[in-house]
């Protein structure tokens, strides 16, 4: 009788832990509907504001929203999920790109938390006419389900570096998945 009840304990425990490693469970899920975007605006020949943005599932939309030209998204500064959508412009005119595997998006969204810990340099005048190119995270805040923006790279007329070293490896991560330029070394001097 005692071997059975220790069997069954240790399978009772067995099951726990297993069902505690779950890749459902709520530590290895993303929580808010928006994660990164790769943004481009430029006011010398026209209104222009366009870019991606990669959502919680792994969905890599492209926006182009020429008519409303938007402000852009602020480092450090909090938007509620409709906020960041209409930076975003029309959902009915966002174009599905490409998907993100979930190990993938994963293993990147870790890193924003850090990357939110990088300070950012002071801006470094590139040249004119080019517009700015950005790089961003957004870190979901649940008690207030808003997203702080996280600057990871500027480029453009001016140069913003994030001194996160997950800020640069998203950037980079985000460029080498084709969606902008990001260049760490024009940034560091």
């Amino acid at each position: 009788m005692y071997r059975k009840n220790l069997i069954r304990t240790f399978g009772f425990l067995l099951v726990l832990t297993i069902t505690g490693c779950n890749s459902d469970s709520d530590e290895s899920t993303v929580k808010g509907k928006y994660l990164f975007a790769a943004t481009y605006d430029n006011w010398a020949w026209g209104d222009q504001y366009n870019g991606v943005f990669i959502d919680v599932d792994g969905n890599v939309y492209q926006f182009n929203d020429r008519l409303e030209a938007a402000t852009g998204l602020e480092h450090g500064k909090s938007y509620s999920e409709q906020e960041i959508k209409n930076h975003f412009g029309k959902a009915d005119e966002y174009s599905l790109l490409a998907q993100v595997e979930p190990q993938e998006l994963l293993t990147m969204a870790a890193k924003i938390s850090l990357a939110s810990s990088g300070n950012l340099s002071e801006p470094l005048m590139e040249g004119a006419d080019r517009g700015a190119y950005r790089f961003l995270a957004f870190k979901f805040e649940a008690d207030s389900k808003t997203y702080q923006v996280i600057l990871l790279q500027q480029l453009g007329d001016s140069c913003i570096h994030n001194s996160s070293v997950e800020a640069n490896e998203l950037a980079q991560w985000i460029s080498n998945k084709g969606y902008g330029a990001a260049n760490t070394d024009d940034c560091v001097r």
